[in-house]
């Protein structure tokens, strides 16, 4: 059985809040695993959800006085460049390698991790935001999903070639 370790947490929160502006969307994470998924004291939860809007938001608020002479703008947007690289440049391999990925990842659905199909909701806002304020082609825009990704598709993989997975859904983690 893990135990909760919030402060480890909460550092590794404030690490990436530094390096990447999508970080706040593990709280959509958090927020779905603890709020919906799991059984945690409202108290907790509460005090864990606002520490990291206000972690969050107070890096922000530093490193944009920080650079605030840096040229550049704070967002840019690039939703019309993203559209009309969707409309001329996408293939029909490149849907078919979409397509395989979404099948290999939701490969019977129901048997996975809790945690993961929770936390494979973050790419529903990753999307969008990356839609909007980011070049739809720069992997590194979906960064937080890969972990998701790899440990869904190593799950379907595992059940294909017969390997047992440990269900971990009643630990405190």
């Amino acid at each position: 059985m893990m135990r909760e370790k919030w402060g480890y947490y909460l550092l590794v929160f404030i690490l990436a809040a530094f390096n990447k502006e999508t970080t706040i969307l593990l709280t959509v994470i958090f927020f779905v695993n603890f709020s919906l998924l799991r059984k945690i004291r409202i108290k907790n939860f509460m005090i864990l959800f606002f520490a990291q809007m206000l972690i969050f938001a107070g890096i922000k608020a530093f490193l944009a006085y920080v650079f605030w002479r840096n040229a550049g703008s704070f967002v840019e947007w690039h939703f019309f460049d993203n559209i009309q690289f969707i409309e001329y440049n996408y293939s029909l391999e490149c849907a078919m390698a979409i397509v395989g990925m979404v099948l290999l990842a939701s490969y019977k659905w129901k048997e996975k991790p809790l945690f993961l199909r929770g936390a494979s909701l973050i790419i529903l806002p990753l999307f969008v935001l990356t839609l909007f304020l980011a070049v739809i082609t720069e992997l590194r825009g979906y960064y937080e999903f890969y972990p998701i990704f790899a440990g869904l598709c190593v799950h379907t993989i595992s059940n294909l070639w017969g390997i047992s997975v440990p269900n971990v859904e009643g630990s405190n983690c």
